[in-house]
């Protein structure tokens, strides 16, 4: 972890805001691993050491020995010093030495929980969460489509007439209007060339905003916005920012990774499910096991189609749902989409699947497609019901049978249930066979009449269907 004199002192300085630091020169920014009291006898200093000093004992001016990371301590002013980093205070060097140590431990220990989270593969927002403390400004974390991905919980801009962060918190997005102060103002053109950005608070003017690109090498994952910083302390809070940034972006890679692995899992998953009726119940739960899928839940698939949008590859598609319904559970199988919703609760849960759909209304009229539902189902035994459900709604709704005129892109099955009951009936053992034969030469007949004067012929035979065919 990389923790520097300028953000161990500037923490000091926070914690004992009593002290009084004259900064004769830059605060070096280089790499700290050590801290310690520098001594009369020092010949070597280790160049990644801070050192404390006592300037009280030494009024002759800073030691002869040439080192950049020297905190000098001193209860009243000194001349001599005045071009290095002192620090006025009535407490003696080996307290400040201690204190030092504090901020080093917390800060390692602060990096020890981050890498802890990520290998427990926790989210996000705990990261941020972890953070709050050790960055001390409030913090947005997008991704690449500007939807918030985490945000800091407890700090947030004091001035009353700034919204702007808890708009955007609740609303879950960065909004179209501020997107275009950002973009004219130069803010994002800056950020994607350098990867940084510091501008003015929009609301106070003397506190400073930092955007940082959250990027691999070879995508763009999103950003990170720290706001309402004070200037005098833009620096160091930059290099906090940059740490987490690492942190936040291996969290990314590794979700990625294990991401991946799961929607191949599913994907396998789903089409042997849907294919191989000879499971049983001991074989599916061993298949699911790697999937966080509890059997004890109810469930819902949903099928959708995108048949008259052909211009979006399906791949994009699925990774969209995926990313807004919060779900690895998602595959593509014949040309069409489909996802499997749960529910912690055992019973049938309908209020909140349809809580879950209402969240693809939008991308399935963006992109003209229409979605077909489940019954809702409590073992994943029965997935291959479900697809059969839904894959002969959106086959019906594609076909010439239906004729009805819907501006809906939502379908549940139990809609079509009838339907579907008759299409199988139809389909196994044709209408015709359940027709009197004596019906069928007549409809055969090539001097057949119309149909209203065959029933009416029918009904004055006193409905004797050999007289009526003679």
């Amino acid at each position: 972890m990389f923790i520097s004199f300028n953000i161990l002192l500037n923490k000091l300085l926070l914690s004992h805001p009593e002290y009084n630091c004259i900064k004769g020169k830059s605060v070096p920014e280089s790499r700290i691993q050590g801290i310690r009291m520098l001594s009369s006898d020092e010949h070597e200093m280790d160049p990644d050491c801070l050192y404390v000093c006592d300037a009280s004992n030494d009024p002759t001016g800073p030691v002869s020995i040439t080192a950049s990371n020297i905190l000098y301590i001193s209860k009243d002013p000194v001349p001599a010093y005045e071009k290095e980093i002192l620090l006025y205070t009535d407490v003696n060097s080996s307290f400040i030495l201690n204190e030092l140590w504090k901020i080093y431990n917390h800060l390692r220990d602060w990096e020890r929980d981050l890498d802890m989270e990520i290998i427990q593969n926790g989210n996000l927002q705990t990261l941020i969460d972890l953070s709050e403390d050790i960055i001390g400004c409030p913090v947005i974390l997008y991704d690449g489509a500007q939807k918030v991905l985490a945000s800091t919980r407890h700090l947030y801009p004091q001035s009353p007439k700034d919204t702007f962060f808890k708009n955007v918190v609740e609303k879950g997005y960065l909004f179209s209007h501020a997107m275009d102060t950002f973009i004219d103002g130069g803010t994002f053109s800056k950020l994607y060339k350098d990867g940084c950005s510091i501008e003015n608070d929009v609301f106070q003017q003397e506190l400073k905003n930092i955007y940082l690109l959250l990027s691999t090498k070879n995508s763009t994952i999103g950003h990170l916005t720290a706001m309402c910083i004070r200037r005098e302390d833009v620096s160091w809070t930059k290099e906090l920012l940059f740490l987490l940034e690492s942190k936040v972006i291996h969290c990314f890679e590794l979700h990625r990774q294990s991401d991946l692995i799961r929607h191949q899992i599913f994907d396998y998953l789903f089409a042997e499910l849907v294919e191989n009726t000879s499971l049983n119940e001991a074989d599916i739960q061993d298949k699911i096991v790697h999937l966080n899928i509890a059997d004890e839940k109810s469930f819902q698939l949903l099928c959708l189609d995108f048949s008259s949008n052909r211009k979006i590859p399906m791949e994009i598609l699925t990774h969209e749902m995926s990313s807004l319904m919060g779900t690895n559970h998602i595959t593509i199988y014949r040309g069409h989409i489909f996802i499997l919703l749960s529910s912690e609760k055992t019973d049938v849960d309908e209020d909140y699947f349809a809580g879950l759909q209402s969240l693809l209304k939008n991308t399935l009229i963006r992109y003209t497609g229409k979605c077909a539902s489940s019954m809702t189902f409590s073992s994943m035994s029965r997935l291959r019901k479900a697809y059969l459900q839904t894959s002969f709604v959106i086959s019906y709704l594609n076909s010439d049978k239906y004729t009805e005129s819907s501006a809906s892109v939502f379908y549940h099955y139990e809609d079509f249930r009838i339907v579907h009951i008759i299409n199988i009936c139809n389909s196994t053992i044709p209408a015709g066979n359940f027709l009197n034969p004596h019906i069928v030469n007549l409809k055969n007949r090539s001097d057949q009449q119309d149909n209203l004067m065959i029933l009416k012929t029918y009904l004055n035979k006193n409905c004797n269907i050999t007289d009526t065919a003679n």
